[in-house]
């Protein structure tokens, strides 16, 4: 049989985040952070259905999404690298090459 008993208050301030970053790093005293991603919207003005990041047409008006930039990550020091850019601004890397 259960209980109703409200436990929250013999829990330790901070036992929840620390457990849930362990699992994630497996490192104690590792502090995860929670990436947020900016909505995406349709293009069309009549429209403005909020969409999925990977969509390339709207499902609500059929609206073809424009194609983000191709930015690149480098391999040597994990920074961005611009869609113009040659090689990596923090390390000199050169871009890869995609086909």
């Amino acid at each position: 049989m259960g209980s109703n008993i409200d436990l929250r208050k013999y829990q330790q301030e901070g036992a929840i985040e620390d457990a849930f970053s362990k699992l994630v790093s497996n490192r104690p005293g590792y502090k995860a952070t929670l990436e947020k991603r900016e909505p995406v919207f349709c293009v069309n003005d009549a429209c403005k259905k909020e969409l999925e990041p990977h969509a390339k047409f709207c499902p609500s008006c059929g609206t073809k999404l424009e194609k983000k930039s191709k930015q690149m990550i480098c391999t040597k020091c994990y920074n961005i690298i611009g869609e113009e850019d040659k090689f990596c601004m923090s390390c000199g890397s050169a871009r890869p090459v995609t086909s």
